[in-house]
């Protein structure tokens, strides 16, 4: 559902434009999916700068449910 005060600022602005309501819907919808938007300095996934510079066994990633679980899981 769209609210009503956005549903009818999109139909301004459709009629504005001389489309249909749907039409700039999908258009809006299209430019606003195909930027590219920053990553934001506060996630905390790419925000994380701790980094491992111990000595890391190189098959970990194989057998990584023996490493966290246990080899008898």
């Amino acid at each position: 559902m769209i609210p009503g005060e956005l549903k009818d600022r999109i139909e301004l602005e459709a009629k504005r434009r001389g489309i249909s309501m749907g039409s700039f819907i999908r258009h809006s919808l299209e430019q606003e999916l195909s930027r590219k938007a920053p990553l934001s300095k506060n996630d905390s996934f790419f925000g994380d700068q701790q980094v491992f510079s111990g000595k890391v066994p190189g098959k970990d990633s194989l057998n990584f449910d023996d490493v966290i679980y246990g080899e008898d899981c």
